[in-house]
Formats: structure tokens, sequence, C-alpha cells
């Protein structure tokens, strides 16, 4: 059995696509932003990608958001 031909708008799926998970992050971070608790994304070396305003301001993370490197638990 042959493999399908490509769609001719596969690229225009595709860029849909891009444009939708762009909006829901946005959405996410305005959300995120809001809350009245921390809320943060870090990688497994521990270090943070993401921390929204609650978390940036809290005297509980303040050092360790601004402090390079690995985090103290990792």
């Amino acid at each position: 059995m042959a493999p399908a031909p490509p769609l001719p708008d596969s690229h225009l799926r595709i860029k849909a696509a891009m444009a939708k998970t762009a909006e829901n992050e946005q959405r996410f971070r305005e959300l995120a932003e809001l809350l009245p608790e921390t809320v943060y994304e870090m990688d497994t070396s521990g270090h943070f990608g993401y921390v929204n305003a609650k978390g940036r301001n809290s005297s509980d993370t303040v050092g360790l958001i601004s402090r390079p490197g690995r985090m103290p638990w990792t």
C-alpha cells in the first residue's frame, strides 16, 4: 500500500497549530501571574524557567530565584 500523499495545506495546519500553542501559552502565563500562590517551572537541573509574580515577590523564594546555578534541594 502506497503512503498517502502529503496534504497540500499541511503547512497551513502547522502554522495554525503553532499560533494556537503560542496563544495558549500566553493565556497560561497571564493566568499564572494573577494567582495568589507561587507558580514555577523548574528543569531537572534545578534551574527556574518561570516564576510568577507571587513567587518573584515572596520573601521565601527571592533568595532562591536570584541565586544562579543549582537550587539547594537538587
